[in-house]
């Protein structure tokens, strides 16, 4: 079993490293999201351990390499309070200071099935990036499935600009929004009938966009 460990600071747990790499366990190591990217397209881990006390922005981390790994079980590290959109992403938290055998545990069960996402008419494959939907099978690029899996987990609510761009471009600079409406008139032009009358993804002007998966 490979597992990456993201943290600046990884010397803070490292008798549950030894211990866990005396079981068998094949650790590697990774102080920053790019990184931690190039380990996950390197190795593959079926576990990653984020240190959220030792990394900038954790939801920013999370969701990186949630969409690089979704085979993988994401565990956070992190005695604060729980965040709601970081518990889309990640699959437990643990608490530290580490215990080496209850980590060795949660190793060993499978991961809850993450990877797909249904809503509606519509099946979002996060890791072959296949929309399929009323009009068929679609292949995505990476930044129009962070798009439409955000819909798709929000069916029915109006998302705001600033939290689809915080979300999908992982930016909060808003002085240009015309990235974002551009990717929605493309998600528009594969999941509607006609694109000029959307049904699936509504404009609610001067609030976002809504995704009604009914139609």
């Amino acid at each position: 079993m490979r597992v990456l460990v993201v943290s600046k600071q990884p010397d803070q747990h490292a008798a549950a490293w030894r211990k866990l790499s005396s079981k068998g366990v094949d650790l590697a190591f990774a102080a920053s999201q790019a990184q931690a990217e190039r380990e996950v397209e390197q190795g593959r881990p079926s576990a990653i351990i984020v240190d959220g006390g030792s990394v900038g922005s954790r939801r920013r981390m999370c969701g990186a390499l949630r969409r690089r790994a979704p085979q993988a079980s994401i565990f956070l590290i992190d005695n604060g309070a729980s965040d709601a959109m970081e518990d889309r992403v990640i699959d437990v938290r643990l608490q530290s200071p580490l215990e080496w055998q209850a980590l060795a545990d949660l190793l060993k069960k499978p991961r809850q099935a993450r990877d797909v996402i249904v809503s509606g008419p519509f099946r979002l494959s996060l890791s072959s990036r296949i929309l399929a939907g009323p009009f068929g099978e679609q292949h995505l690029t990476p930044v129009l499935v962070d798009l439409m899996a955000c819909f798709m987990r929000h069916p029915g609510d109006v998302l705001a600009r600033p939290m689809l761009m915080r979300e999908v471009w992982n930016t909060t600079y808003l002085g240009d929004t015309r990235t974002l409406d551009v990717h929605v008139s493309w998600l528009r032009g594969i999941v509607e009938a006609d694109s000029s009358k959307p049904e699936y993804i509504l404009t609610r002007r001067g609030a976002g966009y809504v995704f009604v998966p009914g139609g």
